[in-house]
């Protein structure tokens, strides 16, 4: 009988995101343990608990070396939020541009440039938590989802507090599309900080 071989998706999680220092000790066990049978689902539990628990263990072992890799990446994602309010504020805006080609260009080239940011501000977490890159790239990728979500949550409330009628039906649709359109992004973003961040090139892990 032919060897189980393992998910391809959950090794190559396990490999990148696992933040123990013998990561890759513990992927050499975990394939192990499914070619002796172990089912797919059991060696997905494994790998998310094995990513999970190295993150905890490194952020009790390093906190202030993690803090201030997170906080690095606030500041520039800030500073990096004050500069495009001011550059892309509305006014500044050119009316003729609507609906043109051009528009869509631009909208284009902005997407670049916010995925730039992205990677940029992985590195820069990266540069400033030594050791602990991992932990604090995945820690300050962790702050900002949460964020997120509260932030999409709150302007979903107060909109539709001083918005139309409430009805349930416009209210699911409303979620589900900008909910999807935001999901889009947040896994653009969270890809683009990953790579910033060196956590998606094929090192040991740190």
């Amino acid at each position: 009988m032919n060897p189980r071989r393992p998910p391809a998706l959950a090794t190559w999680l396990l490999r990148h995101l696992g933040c123990s220092p013998n990561n890759d000790a513990v992927v050499g066990d975990l394939m192990e343990c499914q070619s002796d049978g172990k089912s797919s689902l059991w060696y997905w539990r494994q790998a998310v608990s094995a990513i999970l628990a190295s993150w905890v263990s490194q952020a009790k072992d390093h906190p202030w070396l993690i803090l201030r890799g997170i906080t690095a990446g606030w500041m520039v994602n800030w500073a990096w939020l004050f500069l495009s309010s001011v550059l892309f504020r509305e006014s500044s805006y050119p009316k003729w541009i609507v609906g043109t080609k051009l528009e869509i260009a631009l909208m284009l080239a902005l997407l670049l440039v916010v995925l730039s940011v992205h990677a940029a501000i992985g590195w820069v977490v990266s540069r400033t938590s030594a050791e602990s890159r991992k932990t604090a790239v995945i820690g300050y990728i962790l702050t900002t989802l949460m964020f997120g979500v509260v932030q999409f949550g709150l302007q979903r409330f107060l909109f539709w507090r001083a918005g139309p009628p409430f009805e349930w039906t416009i209210f699911v649709m409303d979620i589900v599309i900008l909910g999807g359109f935001a999901g889009v992004f947040a896994i653009a973003g969270v890809i683009a900080t990953l790579f910033g961040g060196g956590l998606l090139k094929n090192r040991k892990a740190q």
